[in-house]
């Protein structure tokens, strides 16, 4: 009986199992999570995660991003770890590292615990070599952040901060250079500047796009009264190059076998320059320099020399040349006429509209002797007249008088004016548009003064040594500007011209007041402009702004 029933029992089972069956054999169990009573089946969402292996700095952070993948459900994910001390993580999978050492971070998909990411997390400790490295290149990266958007001169790449080197790519370097000379085109162009810093596994890259703007046109000469500086300073500042119409730099030689010879970093100041509008000339010779008369005195010389001229003014982009030339002979004066004349000859070959100027001396007596100033007139732009130095140049005890002043005085009467070395120019040949009156950026000064009969507060009293220089910056500073001083300020208005008084020591040197009265006297006579010696004794750039308000010039666009 008892294996009849076990029998009947094995029957029952095969009877109800052959009820969920097709004819083709299928399942169909509408219940069963394999089917989805279509045919196809049923994916459950799960877990994605780009690595699950990561080291952290101890001490730091990393956010996991785990991705959902096949689900339109809204469903969390639950973080642990396994240890806690080791890495923690919180409930957004944010793990920060607690110490140096290993754990698991499991993330498992909320409604699917069998969906689970473990995840292993390695802490380790930077050395100080590199902790020193990554400070130094936060700083770095802050430091290099301070280049402008916006690029008018030069910018410093620097290639060494905190001892670290910095490697740079420039996208263009005819317009920044490697070190960030930066050369202006007729149209505003954008810059790449990419830095790269490494050290052992770390690298920081700093990348910025920067607009180099267009540079600034040449004013036109014809229509301005032309303010120019001599300057025997390369580096001049960029605000008092851009104010400026012409800069003669000074000096470029002649040299024993008559060629033209200048240094080579004049292309820095002829590339600020041109950046900004201002053209640039070689001032040849200057006090005590050699071989004009040499030079001057045949035409095979002359020519010798122009042809250099010619090769430097291509070579250094230069916009001119002045002749400085102090001073040629009555018995040199056919010869100075010449040089000028082949050289203005010369130029117009190569390049019509260069500058040819010249340096006079702004004594009456040397027209018509020394300068043959009519037929001059014929080839040069402009006569820079040296209105200074009219002092005494006695060197033991001499008269302490005026050393620029723009009229005679009457109070210290002299041989000397501006006013008279102008219009005897002007009545020599020298067409008034083409003068340009100088003004000094430096005093004379002499010392141990005494007063004597017809003396006035130190001028045209008697000094020892009055031919001693001082620059324009150190009158202001330790003088015309210092509260403590025990100088007074004098003006002679006959003169037009300061000087200061301490009771034993003068000093006759060009102001604000002075230079004002040149600019009215150059509007007055319809003159070319004004021009000053130099640069280098003013790094204040006073003149310069006298000139730039008093000439009447604007922003050059």
């Amino acid at each position: 009986m008892k294996v009849l029933r076990i029998f009947l029992f094995l029957l029952l089972g095969l009877a109800l199992i052959g009820c969920n069956q097709n004819g083709d054999g299928n399942n169909n169990d509408n219940n069963d999570n394999d089917n989805d009573g279509n045919g196809e089946d049923i994916v459950e969402p799960s877990l994605k995660i780009e690595s699950t292996e990561y080291k952290i700095e101890n001490g730091l952070s990393l956010q996991l991003n785990i991705e959902i993948v096949d689900s339109d459900e809204e469903l969390g994910i639950i973080y642990l770890s396994s240890n806690d001390a080791v890495a923690s993580v919180s409930t957004t999978g944010l793990v920060k590292a607690n110490s140096i050492g290993t754990a698991q971070i499991t993330a498992i998909l909320a409604s699917y615990p069998d969906q689970k990411l473990v995840i292993d997390i390695t802490v380790y400790e930077v050395p100080m070599d590199e902790v020193r490295a990554r400070i130094d290149f936060d700083y770095i990266l802050g430091e290099l952040a301070k280049i402008p958007d916006v690029v008018e001169n030069d910018i410093t790449l620097h290639y060494f901060l905190r001892n670290r080197e910095i490697n740079w790519e420039v996208s263009n370097t005819d317009v920044i250079d490697n070190v960030g000379r930066v050369t202006r085109q007729d149209e505003d162009v954008q810059v790449t500047l990419t830095a790269t810093m490494s050290y052992k596994h770390i690298e920081e890259v700093f990348e910025k796009v920067v607009t180099v703007k267009k540079k600034l046109p040449m004013r036109n000469l014809a229509n301005e009264k032309v303010a120019m500086a001599y300057s025997r300073e390369i580096m001049m500042k960029q605000e008092h190059i851009e104010k400026l119409d012409v800069i003669n730099y000074s000096f470029a030689g002649v040299t024993a076998a008559f060629r033209f010879s200048i240094t080579s970093s004049i292309t820095t100041l002829v590339r600020r320059a041109h950046n900004v509008g201002t053209r640039v000339v070689a001032a040849v010779g200057g006090w005590g320099a050699g071989n004009f008369s040499e030079m001057t005195a045949t035409q095979a010389n002359r020519k010798i020399f122009i042809d250099s001229v010619i090769e430097a003014i291509k070579e250094y982009d230069l916009d001119g040349i002045d002749y400085d030339w102090e001073y040629p002979t009555a018995a040199e004066r056919d010869n100075f006429t010449a040089l000028v004349k082949e050289t203005r000859e010369a130029m117009d070959n190569y390049k019509p509209g260069l500058l040819l100027t010249s340096a006079f001396s702004a004594a009456a007596g040397r027209v018509n002797v020394n300068y043959n100033v009519g037929a001059l007139n014929n080839y040069l732009d402009y006569f820079n007249m040296m209105t200074y130095d009219y002092n005494d140049f006695s060197e033991g005890e001499g008269h302490t008088r005026h050393h620029t002043n723009l009229y005679d005085s009457t109070i210290a009467p002299s041989s000397y004016s501006a006013d008279k070395a102008i219009k005897a120019y002007i009545n020599g040949g020298a067409s008034p548009e083409k003068i340009v009156i100088g003004v000094a950026a430096y005093g004379r000064v002499a010392t141990e003064v005494r007063e004597v009969p017809g003396s006035n507060n130190g001028i045209n009293a008697r000094g020892h040594k009055p031919n001693q220089s001082i620059r324009l910056d150190d009158i202001y500073r330790n003088y015309y500007n210092n509260p403590e001083t025990k100088y007074k300020y004098y003006f002679d208005e006959k003169a037009q011209a300061p000087w200061l008084f301490d009771g034993s020591t003068f000093i006759s040197f060009d102001d604000t007041r002075s230079v004002k009265a040149k600019a009215d006297y150059t509007y007055l006579h319809n003159l070319g402009g004004m021009m000053y010696w130099d640069y280098m004794n003013d790094n204040e750039g006073r003149v310069v702004d006298w000139l730039y308000e008093y000439l009447n010039k604007q922003p050059k666009a």
